[in-house]
């Protein structure tokens, strides 16, 4: 509805408004602007009015400091689609939470059915999206392993040096068979394989057994825990035995004569529990003992002098220690030892591969150099491993004198010459713990869902490959880049078809809640 007085413009209005309002109470000034206007005198009063709240409102006090941020959101299709791809995948959410958020945050409540169908198409591009990636990888360590979710396999291969992952499929079955057509589908997409590290299981080293040219690392963490499972169960046996020797000695404290048929009978018996803890507690002391060889054989450094041994001194030392194993004369044991001799090629595979680097650093840097900054960097990772007791404080004087040493002979070189030994001493894979850290990743969706479907698979690949590091060596960089390979511009959402032509909005940050009014 337009202006009862149409010929008179806004800024016309607001002059007659001021000059009202500043001549308020002088006689005549209102009849007389209504009649040059040809208005009523209550129009003019009326824009009086508006003028002095105006000006009222403008004038009064305000809260000290800059103007709180006002911004608008227009929610189109695609930015609810894009929050609701991200809430699913990073916020690892269900459906109900995730259409609770967005009624929240967004005032728009979309169904069960709408999230659903964002979820399958996005997956639909992601499956298309990796499939197009063609890897320019050549002599590659990757680890493998399998994850069981719910009862069903799934099959994961991680590049090491990247984390890239290369493969996370779930068959059917995990046999020969389906590790054999996932090694098949990488080397189809440009991956060379070198190496490959796993935990041992059968169907992984049949497939791998099978792949010419590639070698075997077993994972060195999964033969320590196998160390400590034995070194428990003696541990336990000898609490165990502590536990009858006691229960005889409060028997024998009841005043049990041994002349009498049965107080001889718990004496003798209470004789060879003594016996027994007492063998008990020397098979676990000398398993102690054992296990420190053991690891000692399973490290290519020599932690005292930080020499690289080769791979036949590690296996002859471990010969050793696995043949005073069976002497202990415990089943556990010795079963333990003809696994540690059966496994010796593939925990040691790394040792052959660390050698040719290592020396021509020696080359390098100088043979008593690199020395001193292999002994170093072992006692640094034995110190980061070790639990706060007094061997901590022990390890901990042991890698400060290792550090000054480095140091003092190395000088203005050592940060360089300390970067190169680390990065080559890493670089060579020694297991597969890394691809352990998938697992991780991957667990919290599986019990969220209850279990791993087809549609997640692919968009939980492309989201980790394209997830940019937070910390550690790799900070700053995503698997993709670190493995040189090509993506388009944009984010993994842009990639997914989630991108807007709009600008972004910019982002503020809330430092302080407002003040309540």
């Amino acid at each position: 509805m337009g202006y009862v007085y149409e010929d008179i413009t806004a800024e016309q209005r607001a002059q007659i408004g001021m000059i009202a309002a500043m001549g308020r109470g002088a006689y005549g000034m209102v009849t007389k602007l209504a009649q040059e206007l040809g208005t009523s005198r209550k129009f003019v009063y009326g824009l009086a009015d508006k003028v002095r709240r105006a000006v009222v409102e403008a004038v009064q006090p305000m809260e000290p400091g800059p103007k709180a941020v006002s911004l608008s959101l227009e929610v189109d299709r695609r930015l609810l689609d894009r929050a609701i791809v991200t809430l699913a995948i990073e916020g690892r959410m269900a459906q109900r939470p995730i259409a609770e958020c967005l009624g929240e945050l967004y005032r728009v409540r979309p169904s069960l059915g709408y999230i659903n169908g964002v979820l399958a198409e996005a997956s639909r591009v992601a499956e298309q999206f990796n499939r197009e990636r063609v890897f320019d990888l050549s002599l590659v360590q990757a680890q493998a392993d399998e994850l069981f979710a719910c009862g069903q396999p799934h099959l994961v291969v991680v590049e090491h040096s990247s984390m890239l992952i290369l493969a996370l499929e779930r068959p059917e079955r995990c046999d020969e068979d389906a590790w054999r057509n996932t090694f098949e589908g990488m080397m189809q997409r440009g991956v060379g394989l070198a190496r490959l590290a796993s935990d041992g299981g059968k169907a992984l080293g049949a497939a791998i057994a099978k792949l010419a040219g590639v070698e075997h690392q077993l994972d060195r963490w999964h033969g320590h825990r196998h160390i400590g499972r034995v070194l428990m169960r003696l541990e336990q046996a000898a609490y165990a035995a502590m536990g009858r020797e006691e229960g005889l000695a409060k028997k024998l404290q009841r005043g049990m004569d041994r002349a009498h048929l049965m107080g001889g009978y718990v004496h003798d018996r209470y004789q060879e529990a003594r016996k027994e803890t007492r063998a008990a507690i020397d098979r676990y002391e000398a398993m102690q003992l054992l296990q420190l060889w053991v690891r000692e054989a399973l490290e290519a450094i020599d932690p005292k002098t930080g020499r690289l041994r080769s791979r036949a001194e590690c296996e002859a030392e471990l010969k050793a220690a696995t043949e005073l194993m069976r002497e202990l004369g415990v089943a556990q044991v010795k079963k333990l030892a003809d696994y540690l001799d059966k496994a010796a090629l593939g925990l040691l595979a790394y040792v052959d591969r660390l050698a040719p680097p290592m020396a021509l650093l020696s080359q390098e840097l100088g043979e008593g150099r690199v020395r001193l900054l292999c002994r170093e960097w072992l006692l640094g990772r034995r110190l980061a491993k070790a639990k706060g007791d007094e061997k901590t404080v022990r390890q901990e004087e042991a890698y400060l004198r290792a550090r000054l040493l480095a140091l003092l002979e190395c000088g203005q070189q050592y940060p360089e010459a300390q970067e190169k030994v680390a990065a080559t001493l890493e670089g060579v894979m020694k297991g597969s713990s890394l691809v352990e850290c998938v697992n991780s990743w991957l667990r919290p969706y599986a019990d969220l869902m209850k279990g791993l479907g087809d549609r997640f698979l692919p968009l939980f690949v492309l989201y980790r490959n394209a997830h940019v590091f937070e910390r550690g060596k790799r900070a700053g960089k995503s698997p993709f880049q670190l493995a040189g390979v090509e993506t388009p511009e944009g984010d993994w959402l842009d990639w997914l078809g989630l991108g807007s032509d709009k600008p972004p909005l910019q982002l503020h940050t809330v430092r302080s809640l407002p003040k309540a009014a």
